[in-house]
């Protein structure tokens, strides 16, 4: 990685983990898929990183296997998907929300 790569890096994480703390739940979407090896090894405290792979009704299922939606509150949940927004057909709405 080069240092301007780690510079970019750097900030994503910061700017990821601060919005995890104003609003709980980001979803990312990566229309390049350019930062997918950052979102693979993204780790942040107490804060759950899901991936989209090819379907929708798996992450979905995979967000309701782990009771992530439905509290008071939101959950500390990072959502990566490596498509423009619009290519999701407002699959993941709810989480937007």
């Amino acid at each position: 990685m080069n240092k301007v790569t780690d510079i970019v890096t750097k900030y994503l994480i910061g700017h990821l983990a601060r919005q995890i703390e104003d609003n709980g739940l980001v979803v990312w979407y990566d229309p390049t898929g350019v930062y997918t090896e950052v979102a693979d090894a993204l780790e942040l405290p107490n804060t759950t990183v899901l991936h989209y792979a090819d379907s929708f009704l798996q992450l979905r299922w995979e967000i309701d296997q782990r009771q992530l939606m439905g509290g008071e509150q939101p959950p500390r949940l990072v959502v990566y998907v490596p498509l423009a927004q619009e290519e999701t057909h407002q699959a993941l709405a709810e989480l937007e929300a």
